[in-house]
């Protein structure tokens, strides 16, 4: 089984002030056509929290993808925003 990391820090400018978000990850592919992740983001001084869930499964040419916020679906009275992706692409070669 691969696992792997990812960290991200960036600055935003705002009226007035700057943030700094950050986001860490950890991604393991336990078979070649399976991958998988978890990522936690956040963003100080508003402390909004994002916890991610990604899945890519590739079945010969054709894949299929999703993505999700998961504190969204916990607690979606308090949800800043929610967004779900799902696809499936086509490799032509």
């Amino acid at each position: 089984m691969k696992m792997g990391s990812e960290r991200l820090v960036f600055q935003r400018k705002l009226p007035g002030r700057a943030v700094f978000p950050v986001a860490v990850g950890i991604n393991f592919s336990p078979i070649k056509q399976l991958n998988g992740g978890l990522s936690y983001a956040f963003k100080q001084p508003d402390s909004y929290d994002n916890l991610g869930l990604n899945l890519t499964l590739k079945l010969g040419p054709v894949g299929f993808g999703v993505t999700d916020n998961l504190f969204s679906l916990i607690n979606p009275g308090d949800a800043h925003s929610f967004s779900a992706r799902a696809g499936a692409p086509v490799s032509i070669k």
